[in-house]
């Protein structure tokens, strides 16, 4: 561990030696080796996945059979949300937030309640605040209603695998990316 820290520490002290220098090629390389080498080690010393689950109160008992259901997934994870309380105290949306902010990912039952659930529309709105990764699934078979920016797929045990197993390696890409991008091509 100790190793990888230092690694992992030689690289931004390189990243940083190299963006004074703006030598964009030798940081182009550098976090190109970093992406490709470091994240399978560093991965294996997470906690489980945190998967914050949002739902109107009208369909706890699909959340239940959610948090019930078997996946054989390649990650440990855990599923949390929180009760329906008053939701326009500033003290429910600031535990809210908190909640939110501590899960990996956001992941929304969607029915036709949830297009008049308060508690629902103010979780996914905290979540895109937050830049959440979430995705949607129906809650019930025959439902296909449609939330505003928010990818709705059939509940599948696949679908939540793939969303749960999605590599940590894509994400820290994209952070890798943008900030190249920032680097490369300051405002």
């Amino acid at each position: 561990m100790v190793g990888d820290v230092n690694n992992i520490m030689q690289s931004i002290f390189l990243w940083h030696k190299a963006s004074k220098q703006k030598d964009n090629e030798n940081i182009r390389d550098l976090v190109e080796r970093t992406v490709a080498g470091k994240i399978h080690e560093t991965e294996k010393f997470r906690g489980p996945e945190i998967i914050f689950v949002s739902f109107a109160l009208e369909d706890k008992h699909q959340f239940d059979l959610l948090k019930n259901q078997s996946l054989k997934t390649k990650k440990a994870f855990h599923y949390i949300s929180i009760p329906v309380e008053n939701v326009d105290t500033p003290e429910w949306k600031e535990r809210a937030r908190t909640q939110i902010q501590r899960s990996d990912a956001v992941l929304v039952l969607v029915s036709r309640n949830s297009l008049r659930s308060d508690k629902q529309k103010k979780e996914i709105t905290l979540a895109k605040e937050e830049n959440k990764r979430m995705l949607g699934i129906w809650a019930y078979t025959r439902d296909g209603t449609k939330l505003k920016g928010v990818r709705t797929v059939l509940w599948t045990p696949d679908a939540i695998r793939k969303f749960i197993d999605r590599p940590i390696a894509e994400t820290l890409k994209n952070v890798f990316r943008v900030l190249l991008e920032l680097i490369l091509y300051p405002f």
